[in-house]
Order: structure tokens, then C-alpha cells, then sequence
């Protein structure tokens, strides 16, 4: 084997550990974007992530820039960047894809949901309304129900579309802090839409979500025009 060879494949293992470490630091810090650790206008500093994670300033700065391209951070003058704040058009945009989106492929799921995800999501619909300041358990039952309504098509495409609106999803709901009536709100749409899976009609789930994802919509807007 000759030494430029040796060379050439010493360097391309390099690169490729490098990119490795890159996207472990990415989707580190692209997880705590969207579940709301680090909130908007946090900010990040390359130094200090480097020291956080315990590796060079390299892959961190390769990371930040990953997120950049994802409209998730905002690179600031120097070593830092700041997680992006939500504007009323991202959170437009991503609320007309899922309107578009989701009383469709719920159409096609309504008889494929077991009962048992339905009646077990009703339950813990009326324990978060008798303890509405639950938030982060409000969160995931919205993730787990919003799911429901793709995931047992079994489509690969449909997965995967779905699971990264269902990320920018999380964000939104994490951006917000609720009110006790919001939250309440949210939960009787959610039982709705359980309840129009239990009676197995299409368009009745099909206008239970529309309204849910309408009104959902609308109260994020109104948070963010008033912050």
C-alpha cells in the first residue's frame, strides 16, 4: 500500500468521524431546541458547547451551521448563535401543511387505529383536565395523538414527512406557556377527535381535526403577536 494511500484513507476516516460528531452534536442540541430546553433567543456559544460536549470547536461550529439551514438558530458576530425565535409566518406555514395534510391521511387511518390507542389517549385526555398545569404531559399527549392519525398506515413516505412536521410541531407547543383555559381548550378538541376515532366516520374525524389544527393555529398567532 503506498503512503499517499495511506495518506488519503487516514484523512477520509477523519472526515468521516468528524461528520459523525457533528451530527451527534446537531441533533443534541436540535432535540433541545424543539422540546423548549433552550428557549428562544438562547444563546449558544461555540466555546462553551465545545466544553459541554467535550470535543473541539470544529464539529460545534459545523453543527450551528446545520441548524442554521434548518431555521433553527441565528448566527450572531463572533462564536455564537442564538436559537431563532418563531414568526408568524413559520408558524403559518407549518400549520397550512398540516391542515392540508392531516384530515387527509387521517381519512385513510380511521379504520386502521386499534381501539385500544383511542380509549387509553381518552383517559389521559381527562386526567390533564382535572391537572392542567401538566404542560410538558400536554405536550406529549398532543405528539402522541397528532401520531396516532398517521402512523398505522405504515407508509414510508407518510413516516417520514409526518415525523418531521411532528418535530416543528413540538416546537410550536413548547414556544407557547398555556393558560388554564387554553389548555383546556386543547383537551376537548383532543377528545373530539378520539371520540371521532371510536365511531370509525371519516369525515367526522376529518372536521374534528381541521378544527383542532385551525384553533391551535390561531392561539399560537395571538401568543406571538402579544411577545
Amino acid at each position: 500500500m503506498s503512503k499517499e494511500y495511506q495518506s488519503n484513507l487516514s484523512l477520509s476516516r477523519q472526515e468521516s468521524e468528524g461528520s459523525d460528531l457533528t451530527h451527534q452534536i446537531y441533533y443534541a442540541i436540535k432535540q433541545e431546541i424543539l422540546i423548549g430546553k433552550l428557549p428562544v433567543k438562547a444563546k449558544l456559544n461555540v466555546v462553551r458547547l465545545a466544553e459541554q460536549y467535550n470535543v473541539s470547536r470544529t464539529p460545534v461550529t459545523h453543527a450551528l451551521e446545520l441548524l442554521k439551514q434548518d431555521n433553527l438558530v441565528e448566527q450572531l458576530p463572533g462564536k455564537q448563535a442564538i436559537v431563532k425565535p418563531l414568526s408568524p409566518q413559520e408558524i403559518s406555514t407549518i400549520y397550512l401543511f398540516r391542515k392540508r395534510l392531516e384530515p387527509a391521511v387521517a381519512r385513510l387511518s380511521v379504520r386502521l387505529i386499534p381501539s385500544s390507542e383511542p380509549l387509553a389517549l381518552r383517559k389521559r385526555i381527562v386526567e390533564l383536565q382535572e391537572h392542567p398545569e401538566l404542560y410538558d404531559d400536554s405536550i406529549r399527549l398532543d405528539e402522541r395523538l397528532h401520531s396516532m392519525l398517521w402512523r398505522y398506515l405504515e407508509h414510508p413516505l407518510i413516516n417520514s414527512v409526518f415525523r418531521t412536521i411532528n418535530e416543528y410541531s413540538v416546537r410550536l407547543q413548547s414556544y407557547t406557556t398555556y393558560s388554564i383555559e387554553e389548555v383546556s381548550s386543547n383537551c376537548e378538541e383532543h377528545f373530539a377527535i378520539v371520540e371521532a376515532v371510536l365511531t370509525r366516520d371519516p369525515d367526522v374525524l376529518s372536521r374534528a381535526v381541521e378544527v383542532h389544527l385551525e384553533r391551535s393555529c390561531q392561539r399560537l398567532l395571538s401568543f406571538c403577536r402579544e411577545h
